[in-house]
């Protein structure tokens, strides 16, 4: 309830589910943000033996993955100053 009611907020409508829509140019109806595949509702639900439990935007649209925090932290470190050069922060 407590999302539908953010969700509500916003000037973008939302759906009978609660799911966020977002209007795109062309298009005549409003779609969910993002729908989920099998392969990543499958992932979420078994996902993969890892050691990995950080993960932060490399920078070239993939993903820097870490160990412990210290390594997340100088990732986002690093990712924080891609921001910053591209004028993004």
């Amino acid at each position: 309830r407590r999302q539908r009611a953010e969700a509500a907020r916003h000037r973008d409508p939302v759906d009978h589910l609660g799911v966020h829509l977002v209007r795109h140019d062309g298009l005549s109806l409003a779609a969910p943000v993002h729908l989920v595949r099998r392969r990543e509702a499958r992932a979420a639900v078994q996902p993969e033996a890892t050691e990995f439990i950080f993960f932060v935007a490399d920078g070239n649209g993939g993903h820097a993955f870490a160990r412990t925090l210290d390594e997340h932290n100088r990732n986002v470190a690093r990712w924080r100053e891609i921001e910053r050069a591209r004028g993004l922060r």
